[in-house]
């Protein structure tokens, strides 16, 4: 029998690991054609592992890059040679983190969403899983990498200081890493999605 994990502990709602697990394939499982490629669209690689962790990369500090320095998933822009989206995914995260993810399970797409600070951009999450952590080989664009467990995070209000002042967002923080925006919405919608009856 499985262990019970603690998906949404503001709501004391517990959900069976492998409970968890089936019904996020479910969800999941009527999403696994990749969505249309364009010249704005983005992919990004939600690695789940069997002890609901997910990996996240700190991107390096860049100026060409909009999300220099911040937690995210591993993925990037589409590029006119890919195939299809699941082509991006698969390109951007064996750059980042010398992951092949046509080696581990598809689970499925969720749904495309944009960043604030670049509305015209499309970005696409795939879901796969893993047997466990999976070794890592961080390339110039990443100076660090977590697996961040789903069951040990909760979300809250903090202050952040951007370039147009201070704001007030929604993150999760854990270890060292605080996450916030498009990552935080995707991890967000993944815990409802884990939960027995996710809508």
């Amino acid at each position: 029998m499985s262990d019970e994990y603690v998906i949404y502990r503001d709501g004391n709602i517990t959900v069976d690991l492998d409970v968890g697990l089936e019904t996020l394939k479910r969800y999941l499982g009527e999403r696994r054609e990749p969505p249309p490629l364009n010249h704005l669209s983005a992919a990004v690689s939600v690695i789940l592992n069997n002890q609901l962790e997910v990996l996240l990369i700190k991107r390096a500090q860049r100026d060409s890059d909009p999300w220099s320095g911040q937690w995210a998933l591993p993925g990037g822009m589409s590029k006119p040679t890919d195939g299809d989206m699941f082509e991006t995914a698969r390109r951007e995260t064996f750059e980042e983190v010398g992951i092949d993810i046509r080696e581990l399970e598809l689970l499925g797409w969720m749904n495309a969403r944009r960043p604030k600070n670049r509305p015209e951009i499309a970005v696409s999450p795939v879901v796969l899983l893993s047997e466990g952590r999976l070794s890592l080989r961080l390339n110039q664009e990443v100076t660090d990498a977590i697996w961040l467990p789903l069951v040990a995070v909760e979300r809250r209000k903090s202050r952040i200081t951007r370039r147009d002042g201070e704001s007030l967002v929604d993150a999760y923080t854990y270890d060292r890493a605080f996450v916030w925006g498009l990552t935080a919405s995707v991890i967000d919608e993944l815990k409802q999605l884990l939960t027995p009856n996710p809508c």
